[in-house]
């Protein structure tokens, strides 16, 4: 698999949350917790507005539990993933996953769904969105790996 070089900004943007479907396409129709919703005519641009903010407090709020309860502790304790049956992450390793969780959390980025340990003394983030996942390795001897997803299907790879 080919692995480019290319300068870009960490991960990808955010995903986007309009459903395309073949019964109505004139109308916008946004996923949101438990469902979907339609802005009702003339309040589109207040409600995007209130949801935005809702989601970006709640992506901080996730990233600030990824970080505080779990790459924390595992930074005081690597030891405790041995009863797992891997590798734990090196604590340097377990430092580099704080300081980019913090980063994403910072530029408003959408937090994972999973953050777990590699076997092989790694971290490994991944976030989900319908039939679009996205992985961030963060391996021991310091590389770090983006991997896009469409269903089964890798549709990018890069080493950041």
């Amino acid at each position: 698999m080919a692995v480019t070089k290319e300068k870009r900004a960490i991960g990808s943007e955010e995903l986007q949350d309009v459903v395309f479907t073949r019964v109505n396409t004139e109308a916008s129709v946004l996923r949101e917790e438990g469902g979907a919703s339609q802005d009702p005519p003339g309040c589109a641009d207040e409600a995007t507005g209130i949801r935005e903010t809702e989601r970006a407090s709640a992506w901080r709020e996730a990233w600030e539990e990824v970080i505080d309860h779990m790459l924390i502790a595992w930074g005081c304790d690597p030891e405790q993933l041995e009863d797992e049956g891997i590798d734990p992450p090196t604590r340097k390793t377990i430092l580099r996953a704080i300081r980019l969780a913090q980063a994403f959390r910072d530029e408003g980025r959408p937090a994972p769904d999973s953050v777990v340990p590699d076997p092989n003394k790694g971290i490994v983030f991944e976030r989900r969105d319908g039939d679009v996942s996205e992985v961030l390795y963060l391996w021991e001897d310091g590389t770090t790996e983006y991997q896009l997803f469409l269903g089964t299907r890798l549709v990018e790879r890069r080493t950041l």
